[in-house]
């Protein structure tokens, strides 16, 4: 039995890094395809919503995108990615338009976005850009 999860788990392994492939080389659509079809078959796992939160994000479905960086946190028994996943929904909410672009008008929200950049600086893994971000925030 143990076997047969641990192929399961090297093809999941190997099916998201598929889909981190297509991401950074900005091919969204395809990996956006390959998250949606790791999320039915692992729902719970959190690596599929982290990755497809990031896709959306890109998309600019700021929303759609916050939604899946909460069910990657909801889904992160370990506790790797919460401080990612904060990191960037603080940015979510954070965001800010001089422009009439609705898709940034709607979704900011201050106290939001700095509640969610307080649980990432809590967190005991952040992203390394993280450090710079919230150096820049102090000082500026």
């Amino acid at each position: 039995m143990k076997n047969i999860e641990q192929a399961e788990q090297n093809t999941y392994e190997e099916i998201i890094q598929l889909a981190w492939d297509n991401f950074s080389e900005g091919k969204l659509d395809d990996a956006e395809r390959i998250c949606n079809k790791l999320i039915s078959d692992h729902p719970n796992k959190s690596g599929n919503h982290y990755l497809l939160g990031h896709i959306l994000k890109e998309q600019c479905k700021y929303q759609q995108s916050a939604d899946e960086f909460l069910l990657s946190i909801e889904n992160d028994t370990i506790g790797g990615l919460k401080g990612y996943a904060y990191y960037w929904l603080g940015i979510i909410y954070g965001k800010r338009s001089w422009t009439k672009d609705d898709s940034i008008l709607y979704i900011y929200d201050e106290s939001k976005s700095e509640n969610y950049h307080q649980l990432a600086r809590d967190s005991e893994h952040l992203p390394p850009n993280a450090l710079f971000y919230f150096q820049y925030r102090l000082k500026g």
